[in-house]
């Protein structure tokens, strides 16, 4: 009995999962479509997939600035420059519904921390446009009004909570306030004629099909050491919100469908990886139906 469940936790840890993606090559681009976006001065920003992992903690463990990493001046004064009304020491009242999700089991209460895959960008599937990461230009743009900075910076803080800080943090200036009001930010001046921001998500994995199929799909996974397949299906989507140089909302694209999963041991081939979350290419469909409409819209 002990030789055969070390098997089956051995057999376990070589489970793949292969994720069936939709068919994208309908939105493959010509030459010249994409010779035409080449052109165009075009900035990238985030296009991170989320991924998770379960912790243990206690119950009335409190979630402070430090584990949420806002533990930076400028992060708290991006926060502060968002919402007018929050205060300092309530800065964390602005980010509703962190990514955070607690589970109780019969071993404890599990905390489910969600973070951006920074190694796994979407960009790698363009062809086009540069990615801003880091802009070491003091410049600022004198044209960005006040309220398109914040629009900006909200929208993008509303799909990525807390994480979004350290992503927008390098595309602002900051000044210092001598009484402790809400310090100025302004936006660098990248030059570029567009700025594409991307979305990919949701971050937390979310099953179609019904609780009780799910578990007894697992329970004969189990059995089988990993021969019968998991069967499953993600909630998946992305937005790709287009602006101008001045931070004006041209275009939001959105794309949400199922994503279906396959895990066994002996899925060696194709689109395969460990099992956890979508990688990066499971995406890719959705880059390249953007990247055919953006061409659409520009040319319009």
């Amino acid at each position: 009995m002990k030789r055969l469940f070390l098997l089956v936790l051995f057999l376990s840890t070589l489970g793949c999962t292969h994720y069936f993606v939709r068919d994208s090559t309908p939105y493959d681009l010509t030459k010249e479509e994409l010779e035409f976006l080449k052109s165009k001065k075009i900035g990238l920003i985030g296009f991170y997939p989320f991924e998770f992992y379960e912790t243990s903690v206690k119950l009335d463990e409190h979630i402070s600035s430090e584990s949420l990493n806002i533990n930076k001046e400028q992060h708290k004064q991006i926060l502060q420059f968002v919402d007018d009304n929050t205060k300092k020491e309530n800065v964390l009242d602005g980010l509703e519904n962190n990514f955070f999700a607690y589970r109780r089991t019969k071993y404890g209460i599990l905390k489910q921390i969600v973070f951006l895959r920074k190694d796994h960008s979407t960009v790698q599937f363009l062809d086009f446009g540069e990615e801003i990461k880091l802009q070491q230009s003091e410049n600022v743009n004198l044209l960005v009004k006040e309220k398109n900075l914040k629009d900006f910076l909200r929208e993008y803080l509303l799909k990525t909570k807390h994480l979004g800080l350290e992503i927008l943090e390098p595309l602002l200036i900051f000044y210092k306030s001598r009484n402790n009001s809400i310090g100025k930010i302004q936006f660098k001046n990248l030059d570029k004629d567009f700025l594409i921001v991307a979305y990919h998500g949701p971050p937390l994995q979310k099953k179609k099909s019904g609780i009780g199929m799910y578990a007894l799909n697992v329970f004969i996974t189990s059995c089988t050491a990993w021969t019968f397949p998991l069967m499953d299906e993600w909630q998946a989507e992305s937005m790709f919100a287009v602006y101008d140089k001045n931070l004006n909302l041209i275009k939001v694209f959105e794309y949400k469908y199922e994503i279906n999963m396959l895990s066994a041991w002996w899925i060696l081939s194709g689109r395969s990886y460990w099992m956890g979350v979508p990688p990066a290419n499971t995406y890719e469909p959705d880059i390249n139906q953007f990247s055919k409409e953006l061409v659409s819209f520009l040319k319009k």
